[in-house]
């Protein structure tokens, strides 16, 4: 519901009291009219102090927009006491103060919805810790304001007074909401940057795996068979090693037999195939044509 129409309802319901009770045909001016006129004239400066800082957001001018927020807080504080000082508003009185307090509510919606949308200005110049600060200032001496003008409302008006007075802290506090939303941000990106990042190393691991290869040479013309077979295991900590052994027989048609062994060499770091020389492949061939004699 509009404020007009809140001010509206609560104006006709005591215009039926008003009526229902004899009305003087004319009455000589009072304190109380004169500290009527005191205490729309303090909310009257305090509007038009609102106007102006809402001209110094939509101009862009944020040294303005500080400035003169600083000075609105100055002007709320200093009608603190004059209304403090005023006697206590009749009811009619209090209800023509409504009116003045609907166009500060107003000026006040109108200024902070402009003040949240110049947000990334705002941050751009540095300023979001200075305008929440001032903001709050306005909040608490807003809630002082109007809880002195809530003393001078008769009783029977003081809810009305206070929802009025709960417009204009209201839209202060979306105010506030707003920028403090922002500095939380910031804080919260300079803490994460500031974390330092770990890099875990895994070493690498090798597992050894054994490798076993076997030959077997047979030599044309001769019962010679020469078997070979070797083993090698390799371990990532332990130093390669390597054994070799190769066997000779020998059956003749006499049935003479020999036989033979050699080792060989010590492990080079890949796998070991014993092969026979030239030379040895041409004794065997002597031995063989003697004993065939």
């Amino acid at each position: 519901m509009k404020i007009s129409a809140v001010i509206s309802i609560f104006t006709l319901g005591f215009a039926a009291g008003v009526l229902a009770e004899p009305t003087p045909v004319s009455k000589e001016p009072t304190l109380v009219e004169r500290d009527l006129a005191s205490i729309t004239s303090v909310v009257a400066s305090i509007a038009a102090q609102v106007e102006l800082v809402d001209t110094d957001i939509l101009a862009g001018d944020l040294d303005a927009v500080v400035s003169d927020s600083v000075t609105l807080v100055s002007v709320i504080e200093a009608g603190i006491p004059i209304v403090e000082e005023s006697a206590a508003l009749s009811e009619s009185d209090a209800l023509t103060l409504a009116g003045s307090i609907e166009t500060l509510i107003d000026a006040v919606n109108t200024t902070i919805t402009d003040l949240i949308n110049i947000q990334s200005e705002v941050v751009a110049a540095g300023l979001v810790s200075t305008i929440l600060s001032n903001l709050e200032q306005q909040y608490t001496a807003s809630a002082d304001l109007a809880d002195a003008i809530n003393a001078q409302v008769p009783s029977g008006l003081q809810t009305f007074a206070a929802e009025l007075a709960a417009y204009i802290t209201d839209s202060i506090q979306e105010g506030i909401n707003a920028y403090s939303a922002l500095v939380s941000s910031a804080t919260s990106a300079v803490s994460s940057s500031s974390v330092p990042t770990s890099v875990s190393s895994v070493p690498a691991t090798s597992s050894s795996v054994p490798t076993t290869s076997s030959s077997t040479v047979v030599l044309t013309g001769s019962s010679t068979a020469v078997s070979t077979s070797s083993s090698t295991a390799v371990s990532a900590s332990v130093p390669p090693s390597s054994s070799s052994a190769v066997t000779t027989t020998e059956s003749e048609a006499s049935g003479q037999a020999s036989s033979s062994s050699t080792t060989a060499p010590v492990y080079t770091g890949a796998a070991s195939v014993n092969k026979y020389s030239s030379s040895a492949y041409g004794l065997v061939a002597l031995a063989a044509a003697v004993f065939a004699l």
